[in-house]
């Protein structure tokens, strides 16, 4: 059970995304009610998604990183390091997701005439395979949180629109800034709970970069900055949002407090009794708080689709 609630978290930021393409799905259709594939663009975000998270569990693995000590190889089970797979069959598992992903989008891409799905197909591959693997090495450069919210923000949610409608316009991307803070304030989560692993490996995330205390205010900020873009993109006179999006956000917002509060605090020395959950603590602190938020949108968007708004 610590298992496989263990995997659950590792795959918070990936579900923390696919709802939000629902979201843009609901929204996209209430503007292009004759779009025949939001559907489709939506399935073809899954296997890049397992791909990408799967790559990294490969090149951390041959780093030397996901072995018995570091926090990813305690708190789920690691495909190579568990004996589910061997390292080939993990790469011929990637190969065939990505070459499903290459497959969906490309027929999304000559279904709607839009060359523009390429170049935000290629931009997310380069980011997303970039995140661990050579020459970009993002999270070690500190970058790597940057390039997840741009990768699970405008690009995905940007790219979903497009694909959805075969239109695409500045609100449409300014409409998943909201989602990249919440999935961002997660990966700093995951990160805050491996910085001294990360720190004494060599791994400079951004968290390493400025230290326990500082990363907490910012995944604070990040989820606070969230809730309130959801409340003001939600004001009629901006009108991204239906406006009784803004209330739900608000009492998600109250709902959210507690959790919040486990972000914004020190990690306990050990964990209280009964955490089925540990060595993670701050991953899924920040998930709790924003979960409300994603609800709160999910649902405004859904019903604003389904009324015409």
């Amino acid at each position: 059970m610590r298992a496989l609630i263990g995997a659950r978290c590792r795959w918070l930021p990936a579900r923390c995304s696919l709802r939000a393409h629902r979201c843009f799905r609901s929204r996209s259709s209430a503007q292009d009610r004759a779009s025949s594939s939001p559907g489709g663009a939506a399935r073809s975000a899954t296997p890049p998604l397992v791909a990408v998270l799967l790559a990294n569990d490969w090149r951390d693995y041959h780093d030397g990183l996901d072995r018995p000590g570091y926090p990813r190889a305690d708190y789920s089970p690691h495909p190579i390091a568990s004996g589910a797979m061997s390292s080939r069959t993990l790469l011929v598992t990637i190969g065939v997701l990505t070459a499903l992903a290459a497959i969906l989008g490309g027929f999304t891409m000559v279904i709607r005439g839009e060359p523009l799905l390429g170049a935000f197909a290629i931009a997310g591959l380069i980011l997303s395979w970039g995140y661990t693997d050579p020459p970009l090495r993002l999270k070690r450069r500190g970058l790597g949180e940057l390039s997840a919210f741009i990768v699970w923000g405008p690009l995905m949610g940007g790219g979903t629109y497009l694909a959805a409608t075969g239109t695409l316009d500045a609100t449409a991307l300014i409409a998943t800034l909201p989602w990249a803070l919440f999935v961002t304030a997660v990966l700093f989560g995951k990160h805050l709970d491996k910085i001294e692993a990360d720190g004494s490996r060599g791994v400079k995330t951004f968290v390493v970069r400025i230290g326990e205390r500082r990363a907490r205010a910012f995944t604070t900020l990040l989820i606070t900055a969230g809730y309130l873009g959801i409340a003001i993109f939600a004001i009629p006179a901006i009108g991204i949002f239906p406006w009784f999006v803004a209330p739900l956000a608000g009492l998600g917002a109250i709902v959210a407090l507690p959790a919040l509060k486990i972000v914004a605090a020190p990690r306990p020395a050990a964990p209280p009794a009964g955490y089925p959950l540990w060595p993670l603590w701050h991953v899924g602190a920040a998930f709790l708080a924003s979960r409300p938020a994603m609800g709160a949108l999910l649902v405004g968007l859904v019903v604003g689709a389904i009324l015409g708004r």
